[in-house]
């Protein structure tokens, strides 16, 4: 069978708008993130090879302007998967052999 399920965004690394780290859905707890944290959405998910899945990213609940990575690979690349300036990442046919990938945003007021 062509298509495999990968085990997609075992973690989804959010970079801050300060790059000061990593980032986890809303600030803990059901209670919104701190004002000025880069939030993408959505924060996990299971992809088929192939599939595609829209990301988006906020700051303080507004859109913002960021540069995407898969991986650590700006746009991502054929063994990772690949990723739009709008958040659009399609995943490969075959998914690398640790099975996960990660997502990436930067604020480009970074």
């Amino acid at each position: 069978m062509k298509r495999h399920f990968i085990a997609l965004f075992a973690v989804l690394a959010l970079l801050l708008a300060g790059c000061t780290g990593l980032t986890t859905r809303g600030g803990g707890n059901g209670n919104p993130p701190p004002p000025g944290q880069l939030l993408v959405s959505p924060s996990s998910g299971t992809l088929r090879g192939g599939d595609t899945q829209t990301f988006t990213a906020k700051i303080d609940g507004a859109a913002a302007a960021v540069s995407w990575s898969v991986n650590g690979v700006a746009g991502g690349n054929a063994s990772v998967g690949m990723i739009t300036a709008a958040g659009a990442y399609t995943a490969p046919e075959f998914p690398p052999s640790a099975n996960a990938i990660t997502i990436a945003a930067v604020a480009a007021a970074d």
